[in-house]
């Protein structure tokens, strides 16, 4: 169970135990109560937080997919938490006998905490395939890529079997040791990537994005053509894990 799970599980909680007391002591009410719904709120928020964080990659930023998150059903619902349990946490307080405010506010809360919930999952997901990931200045690939699995990631085998298809394929641009100055490149338009970049090659998920890159080439009158088609799956697949080594070289 990851951290927003667990969050979740103590909010609601929290707010079923505040409504079961509402009913089971009425009379037992006091100011002090106001810290539940706004610890709720609180911990909508920081949800809502750690999921949008979730949903981000090594080139897209929380403040990009924050807004796309927040825009779904469950930020809504949890923006609802955070706005309601803050308003009840004030009205309460300034109350001297908020026991009927106490019992309505807890079942709204709960009900829209219970609602936020089981739309979480679908929310993250849909953020981390919407849009597009910069991959350089003229390079966009859509973020959905990045939820493809490399199939040959634990294979010692597939750098192996990739250093040949470099070596046929893609020495003449990139260059024998990935630097990009390959003895094509004069005649380049567009002067290929470095491959000894970790920061770049080796960031975690980003496999997907660079499988389709190799699919799909850069769509750049000049620039990097599509493979797909010339190297089966297995061969892009290849080529990538033997790339990845010479960025960790």
């Amino acid at each position: 169970m990851n951290l927003p799970a667990w969050l979740r599980f103590v909010e609601l909680s929290m707010l079923a135990a505040w409504l079961a007391w509402r009913f089971y002591r009425p009379w037992l009410a006091g100011r002090r109560q106001a810290l539940v719904p706004l610890l709720a709120a609180l911990l909508a928020m920081a949800q809502l937080l750690l999921e949008a964080q979730a949903a981000t990659d090594p080139f897209t930023g929380l403040l990009q997919v924050l807004p796309v998150v927040a825009a779904s059903p469950y930020g809504g619902l949890s923006v609802a938490v955070f706005v309601l349990g803050v308003a009840a946490a004030a009205c309460m307080w300034r109350l001297r006998k908020p026991e009927e405010l106490a019992r309505v506010s807890a079942a709204v809360l709960l009900v829209c905490s219970g609602a936020a919930t089981a739309g979480a999952a679908d929310a993250v997901s849909a953020a981390a395939s919407t849009g597009e990931i910069a991959m350089s200045p003229t390079l966009a690939v859509p973020r959905s890529a990045t939820t493809t699995p490399n199939p040959y990631a634990n294979d010692p085998a597939s750098a192996q079997r990739g250093a040949q298809v470099y070596q046929q394929y893609c020495v003449t641009c990139h260059g024998l040791n990935g630097d990009g100055n390959g003895p094509a490149v004069a005649g380049l338009r567009i002067k290929p990537p470095s491959f000894r970049n970790p920061q770049h090659f080796l960031a975690p998920g980003m496999d997907g994005a660079h499988y389709w890159v190799i699919q799909h080439g850069d769509g750049v009158p000049g620039g990097m053509p599509a493979w797909q088609g010339t190297l089966t799956d297995q061969q892009i697949w290849d080529a990538l894990n033997y790339v990845k080594q010479l960025a960790a070289r």
